[in-house]
């Protein structure tokens, strides 16, 4: 079950900016966030709108799963 993160939490779970972040939710992705109960000016995000995103960029790797060249 997921718990509620900040933006700042959700960025840091894969290698992105927060910048590239609020670009994705609120551009790219904004109309279907929207319809989970996004909204561009909260600072949390709530488990709907996480997994939403999730589905929408892709689930973040695991520490485990990334690959070492």
């Amino acid at each position: 079950m997921l718990s509620p993160l900040r933006k700042n939490e959700l960025a840091d779970l894969y290698p992105i900016s927060q910048s590239y972040l609020r670009r994705l939710m609120n551009v790219v992705y904004y109309k279907e966030l929207q319809e989970v109960g996004y909204n561009k000016y909260c600072i949390t995000l709530n488990p709907k709108v996480i997994r939403k995103f999730f589905e929408l960029y892709g689930e973040p790797l695991n520490e485990n799963e990334l690959e070492i060249n």
